[in-house]
Parts: C-alpha cells; sequence; structure tokens
C-alpha cells in the first residue's frame, strides 16, 4: 500500500468540486443517555420514539448486545453511473443476529428524524459488518441502549457538491464555549487521526473517548494488516481514545465490497477519508 495521503486522490476522485472546507466542528455539551427498545419494533421506530420521550436531538448511540430477529444491511460497492465514485450493494438479508458492536448517529433531514448507523456481528465464518437499513432492523428482544446527547449543535443532512451524497453536516444551535466534547465531520482525502488531533488542539480537548463512524481510502493497521481497497465503511470500536492530544488508540473495524472485514489499531497517515466520517469526541472526566 502506498502512503496513503499520498496517493488518495490517484486512486479515487469525487465527480464534485473539491470544498475548501475540510472539516466542520462545534463545542457541544454530551450528557449520557440510555434509550428503551421494545421487542418487535424496528429499529428505527424504537430509536425515534425513545428519543422523542425524551426530547433528544443529537444522540451517538452504542448498539452493543442487541438481539435482532431480523437485519438488513448494505456494504460499499462500485458506483451505479457517474454521479458518485462509490455506492452501495443489493440489500443483504440475516436473522437471529447478536449484534457485537454498533453505532448510529442520530441527526435530522428534512425536518425529520435520520439515523446512520454501521454494526459488526460473527456470521458462521467469522467477523461481519455493515450499514444497517433502519427501518428494516427488527429486535428479537426488548434492549436498554446508552449513548449521548449532544446540545449545542445538531447533526443534519444536507447535499454535498463535492461526493454528490447525502451527508450529516454540523448545525450550530448554541454557543458552548466550555462543552465538554465536540462534534466533528471529515471531507474525502483528509487524514482521520491527524484531522482528530488538530480538531482537539484547537477546541482545547486533551483527553477523550471518541466515537464514530464513517469510510476511509485503504487502511493500514498496527497489527500489520492493510485494507486495500479504496471503498469501505468503518466503525471505531471500544478503547478509541485520545490521549494528551495524540490518538493513542484508535481501534476500528472496516468492511469493503468483497465483505472481507478487518480489524485493528489505525496508523497515523494510513485512514484517508473515503466520503465522510462523523465523530464525537467526549472529554475524559
Amino acid at each position: 500500500m502506498a502512503t496513503a495521503l499520498q496517493s488518495s486522490r490517484d486512486r479515487l476522485h469525487h465527480p464534485g468540486v473539491e470544498q475548501d472546507e475540510r472539516r466542520s466542528f462545534a463545542r457541544v455539551n454530551a450528557t449520557p443517555v440510555t434509550l428503551d427498545l421494545q421487542a418487535g419494533e424496528t429499529l428505527y421506530a424504537g430509536i425515534a420514539r425513545a428519543l422523542d420521550q425524551q426530547g433528544l436531538a443529537t444522540v451517538f448511540i452504542t448498539l452493543d448486545g442487541m438481539e435482532l430477529q431480523q437485519l438488513q444491511y448494505v456494504i460499499p460497492a462500485g458506483p451505479q453511473s457517474a454521479l458518485h465514485v462509490a455506492w452501495y450493494s443489493d440489500p443483504h438479508l440475516l436473522e437471529n443476529v447478536h449484534v457485537e458492536h454498533g453505532t448510529l448517529v442520530a441527526g435530522y433531514k428534512d425536518g425529520e428524524r435520520f439515523f446512520h448507523c454501521h454494526s459488526l456481528w460473527q456470521g458462521s465464518d467469522g467477523d461481519e459488518m455493515g450499514h444497517l437499513l433502519n427501518d428494516k432492523v427488527v429486535l428479537a428482544k426488548s434492549a436498554r441502549v446508552s449513548g449521548y446527547a449532544c446540545t449545542g449543535a445538531i447533526m443534519e443532512i444536507t447535499p454535498d457538491p463535492e461526493t454528490n451524497f447525502p451527508l450529516f453536516r454540523i448545525k450550530d444551535q448554541a454557543s458552548v464555549e466550555r462543552g465538554n466534547a465536540f462534534l466533528l465531520t471529515i471531507r474525502p482525502h483528509e487524514d482521520l487521526i491527524g484531522t482528530i488531533e488538530d480538531v482537539a488542539h484547537i477546541v482545547g480537548i486533551e483527553d477523550a473517548s471518541i466515537l464514530g463512524i464513517g469510510s476511509t481510502i485503504g487502511a493500514k493497521f498496527d497489527n500489520g494488516t492493510v485494507m486495500e481497497s479504496p471503498l469501505s465503511e468503518y466503525q471505531l470500536l471500544p478503547g478509541a481514545r485520545l490521549v494528551s492530544g495524540r490518538c493513542e488508540a484508535l481501534p476500528m473495524a472496516c468492511i469493503e465490497p468483497a465483505k472481507k472485514v478487518f480489524r485493528g489499531a489505525l496508523l497515523p497517515g494510513f485512514g484517508p477519508i473515503c466520503v465522510t466520517s462523523e465523530l464525537l469526541l467526549v472529554a475524559s472526566d
């Protein structure tokens, strides 16, 4: 694998004009929350109901341990037209799935709740992962899930002229000068670790846990494994953290179009963004 940041633009070209702003961030207050979901609900209906009940807006939710009756998901695939450099596979359908780890970002699209979720589970041949179709995922058992609710800014889907995808962007709602967290979105070709560290320095947070999902143009990990595909989706795993202003560990799972799942701690300079990344960093107590 060539030096990722030097070669990412050679490997992948988005159809639109590259935007001047390469990252967007906002300081927020992040409060721990729990949500109770009911057996038989779809993931979308359950999360939306629970958020409505508590009056919550933008939330990063961890779905670890959920038992699913039905799971529909897609994985990265090549483009279907010149409008995009990547697209999604046809939907895959599974039954009776135990979620090992999942991250859901809750925000808004056209005034309605909108969720973006990546999850990891064990299949018959090992790790499996995908981008969940939230209205077609059905809970087998009631579940209590946890996460962080943000105030001070929201995540809102807007058309992106660079990638031609509708993507979450951060919309400030109120000034939060001393919030305990920050929201961050990253544009294509920017280094994941480098951007996290740069923005953490600007915001003034040195130690934090990190939650997030997104996509990279290939990846190289500390265990020596390399994901060569320029098309992928990732989710950060437990233990992702910032220590003294540096990403001491950024464990993640990635899936590419051949359905192979890669796991490891990402190396600095080897995680250029493919389409987007959506992250929440919460300062350590």
